[in-house]
């Protein structure tokens, strides 16, 4: 296998908050450790335009990240002139550095420019299909056209669920060029601090970055009904709400604990007693493998890799996308059968460590790269 020189592009790195970017820095940084040479190109995370292509970069664990100064590029609307702004940038990267393959993490704006310059210049590209984009994206006429000419361009697409491939296959030419990836759990990069404690009798959690496709309202309906029953109950929001997102339901017996460094999110996962996962559409979160890793008792609706990795009533309890009456039956069920909480918990637990490991996430991405520049796979 030689040494690659790939260069990823994605509106999310960290610090900014957002799950897709925190694995893509897990992701970078193991492909790293495998011996290839990575470099990102992602936003910068301080605010406005600038009148020139203004670019700065830093290494980081190996990584060579350059963080493009306009806010722009983090919009699933880019606008055309801001995506060519951005072309044309990384075209003078790739003068400078020869990169051997484009990869565009999450399908637009990213994907969609990895396959123009893939075009351009005849250098093999791997779009990735992140989060909600390949469930909602080919259902909105905006973007359709340029999620299927993404696709349909690209050397090889790779999905981080199986009902997200397969909803895509019927837009798109990706049927023989697909692969299904899922996130993987590195244990090593947490850290713990007994100072962290939450007050509060049986406690319930959902966490990451919550905004309208997490579902948050159908738990806020459903934890309502439940603390009529039992009043000691507390409900944590791990992690914050987007600008501008107000969920339908009552937030006033709500704990929002705010941004989380995520090497500190084990600490907060740990106290709850039971996690929900709430998403209408989702991807592979980062939040349902690490509180299986946690041996937490999980709720998660049947959307993208949440529906394939719990097995109901094995490692988690299964519930139907935007059913409040589910979630509510299901945190009932839990809080009355403490057995079954424990159970799945552990098997949650057990079924992390053994089948979502980051040298089994990195092995099946080394083998992507060099399907597409014809080394392999």
């Amino acid at each position: 296998m030689r040494n690659l020189k790939v260069c990823i592009i994605s509106s999310s790195y960290p610090p900014l908050e957002e799950g897709m970017g925190f694995a893509l820095q897990r992701i970078a940084r193991n492909l790293v450790k495998s011996g290839m040479n990575v470099h990102v190109v992602t936003r910068g995370h301080e605010s406005g335009i600038t009148d020139s292509l203004d670019i700065r970069t830093d290494e980081e664990e190996g990584v060579k990240v350059h963080r493009i100064m306009d806010s722009g590029f983090g919009k699933q609307h880019i606008s055309p002139y801001e995506s060519y702004r951005v072309t044309l940038l990384i075209r003078k990267l790739h003068e400078e550095h020869s990169f051997d393959v484009f990869h565009g993490f999450g399908i637009l704006p990213c994907g969609f420019i990895s396959s123009v310059l893939s075009r351009q210049t005849g250098i093999p590209n791997i779009v990735s299909v992140r989060g909600y984009h390949g469930e909602i994206s080919p259902f909105d006429n905006r973007l359709l056209y340029s999620v299927k000419w993404a696709i349909d361009n690209a050397w090889r697409v790779s999905f981080v669920s199986r009902s997200s491939m397969e909803k895509m296959k019927l837009f798109s030419d990706c049927k023989d060029k697909s692969k299904v990836i899922y996130n993987s759990l590195d244990s090593s990069i947490f850290l713990y601090d007994d100072r962290i404690k939450l007050d509060g009798g049986f406690k319930i959690g959902v966490v990451g970055f919550m905004r309208e496709k997490k579902g948050l309202e159908y738990l806020l309906n459903a934890f309502s009904e439940f603390k009529k029953a039992n009043k000691d109950a507390k409900l944590f929001i791990i992690g914050s709400l987007e600008d501008g997102y107000t969920p339908d339901g009552d937030m006033s017996e709500v704990t929002v604990t705010g941004f989380i460094d995520r090497k500190y999110v084990l600490n907060y996962i740990n106290q709850m007693d039971v996690i929900v996962i709430p998403s209408v559409s989702d991807g592979c979160p980062n939040a349902l493998l690490e509180s299986m890793y946690c041996g937490k008792p999980i709720i998660g609706t049947k959307v993208g890799a949440i529906g394939e990795i719990l097995s109901h009533e094995k490692n988690g309890l299964l519930v139907e996308p935007s059913s409040s009456k589910d979630i509510l039956d299901n945190m009932l069920r839990l809080f009355h059968d403490r057995k079954l909480a424990e159970n799945i918990g552990k098997n949650a637990h057990d079924d992390v460590k053994r089948e979502y490991t980051p040298k089994r996430e990195t092995d099946m991405w080394l083998s992507l790269y060099m399907s597409a520049v014809g080394d392999g796979g």
